[in-house]
């Protein structure tokens, strides 16, 4: 056998494994074993892929739920900040208007400045 060949049968021994003593299987048939082994392994594996796109799929989902649920209390969260801040700063809120109340000035005194007409001026107010 030349080196060539020995190198050659060397690989396929470690690819399909030292055959047992007395063992009479060809090539061709450990090769056909090996490629069935590979498919069901491959078939397996896209199962496993599938099943975990499901599970990534309803991940996203929910993310995508809870992703609004966050925004909508957000949003609430926003509006009732913006009530207290207007409450807090006495401005009026939409539609309103501000309404203002008017308080009569004082008027002066005008009459003369003795102490009897003072205190006759108090008394009156009473």
């Amino acid at each position: 056998m030349s080196s060539n060949t020995k190198a050659r049968v060397t690989v396929l021994e470690n690819i399909l494994g030292v055959p047992a003593k007395g063992e009479q299987i060809s090539v061709c048939d450990r090769l056909d074993a090996l490629s069935a082994e590979t498919a069901v392994i491959q078939n397996e594996i896209s199962d496993q892929r599938d099943v975990v796109l499901i599970h990534v799929e309803e991940l996203a989902d929910a993310l995508d739920a809870q992703g609004s649920v966050a925004r909508e209390t957000q949003s609430q969260l926003e509006t009732k900040i913006a009530l207290l801040n207007r409450a807090m700063c006495g401005l009026p809120r939409e539609g309103e208007v501000a309404t203002k109340v008017k308080v009569p000035k004082p008027k002066p005194f005008n009459s003369a400045r003795s102490a009897n007409d003072l205190e006759n001026f108090l008394w009156d107010m009473e």
